[in-house]
């Protein structure tokens, strides 16, 4: 019988690899990529293409013609084609991303043929209805309309529009008669563009026979060749921003609260530090944060910090929804946790624990076929290698305790700051 009066050993001497991949180029111009491993009978196929919203016409498109590929295709409505995966219990799901497109596809592997025909269909053969659109672009004008009643989304949209500028591809936002603008050429002709064969990456992850891979390739065979149209735009520089702003909102009890500042792009050599000493800000249960704001002083119930990079730029911010009489406490509270993050080196047991935290969510994160997958999937969409994965964790093991002194003090003072506040006094 163990002794439960005594914690177990924590281990800290083990080594992450990344799951094998196997990657073959098909004549059409698609790369396919297969994560194989132990799923239960289940299979899933993502497809991913370059795109998204750094290059919609007009606000809302994105978004807008990639949901219609539910739409169905010639012979097969929208109704009949969610009656097929609902049959078989096929999950089916198409997404906009800042930039890229994603498609994904999870079902038993035994009703596989029974269904990726038709998902292929109404993915490359998409026909757009006019009437599932209209009903489609209301619901997402209502849905909008109802988030800008929250503070805290009114708060991260004005950020993001105060750091890169309202006409920045970053920092624009949609309003709710954008949707209702957008016609149905408008979504043809987006999805013609972007959904294509060439760059297309498509990873099958899962119970995956012999037999199935070679029904997969026999499919995406058929598939007729198609270039994307779609061409790596320049970096568009955001100008340096900060200073302070105060917005009604219409929660009065809470004050949603957003201060951070323009950083790099996803490729900077300080990436994988300022992600790394992200966590230790506001990235976890123990980080500085959340120990002082919410557990000793108790002014919220949540509070993080963010740090989100695209390809031609990034930020840094944090977030917390606080009681609408202590948000300049709150406020003061965090320049306090930059200042002395700025200025004291860390303690190497604080350091440990983080080194930990961090190696651990990775170990989550190839935990399993389709979590390595869906890592992989974020590699290919951020047009990275899997070598990143060793890099990351290079940084992480070998940075000390003055390496996160020295991106603080270049990266975090609170003097070059967008500060904002949803709901707060103007007094």
């Amino acid at each position: 019988m163990p002794d439960r009066s005594v914690s177990p050993p924590i281990v800290t001497d083990y080594s992450l690899k990344f799951p094998p991949v196997e990657t073959q180029s098909l004549s059409n111009g698609m790369q396919l990529h297969f994560v194989r491993g132990q799923a239960s009978g289940i299979v899933r196929v993502d497809l991913l293409w370059k795109g998204g919203r750094v290059v919609e016409s007009k606000k809302g498109l994105a978004r807008s013609a990639v949901k219609s590929m539910a739409d169905g295709f010639e012979g097969c409505s929208a109704f009949e084609l969610a009656e097929l995966f609902d049959y078989y219990g096929a999950s089916v799901g198409h997404s906009s991303r800042m930039e890229g497109i994603r498609s994904s596809l999870s079902v038993l592997t035994k009703h596989f043929e029974d269904v990726f025909g038709s998902y292929l269909n109404t993915i490359f053969k998409t026909k757009v209805s006019s009437d599932e659109l209209a009903n489609r672009q209301q619901i997402f004008k209502q849905k909008l309309e109802n988030e800008l009643s929250k503070n805290n989304v009114i708060s991260y949209r004005e950020f993001t529009s105060k750091i890169f500028g309202e006409d920045h591809v970053y920092g624009y936002n949609t309003a709710p008669s954008d949707y209702i603008a957008i016609s149905t050429d408008d979504v043809e002709n987006y999805l013609k563009s972007y959904i294509s064969t060439e760059g297309c990456n498509v990873i099958v992850s899962g119970d995956i026979s012999a037999e199935l891979e070679s029904t997969i390739v026999s499919y995406l065979e058929q598939i007729d060749k198609r270039k994307s149209k779609f061409i790596a735009s320049e970096e568009v520089v955001a100008p340096a921003s900060s200073g302070e702003f105060l917005l009604p909102g219409s929660q009065p009890n809470q004050v949603s609260i957003r201060l951070g500042k323009v950083l790099f792009d996803r490729y900077h050599p300080d990436y994988y530090l300022a992600r790394m000493v992200n966590v230790l800000i506001g990235g976890y249960f123990g980080s500085r944060l959340m120990m002082n704001i919410r557990e000793d002083k108790g002014y919220c119930y949540h509070i993080d910090s963010v740090i989100d990079c695209m390809n031609y730029g990034g930020y840094f911010s944090i977030g917390a929804d606080v009681k609408a009489d202590k948000y300049l406490e709150c406020i003061e509270e965090i320049k306090k946790e930059l200042n002395d993050l700025r200025t004291v080196l860390i303690s190497e047991e604080e350091l440990s624990k983080l080194r930990q935290y961090i190696k651990g969510q990775i170990l989550m994160s190839i935990d399993g076929v389709f979590a390595a997958s869906s890592l992989l999937r974020k590699y290919l969409e951020n047009n990275q290698e899997i070598g990143e994965f060793y890099t990351q964790l290079d940084v992480i093991n070998t940075t000390t305790p003055q390496d996160i002194l020295d991106l603080c003090q270049k990266y975090f003072s609170p003097e070059d700051f967008v500060i904002l506040c949803v709901g707060a006094s103007q007094n």
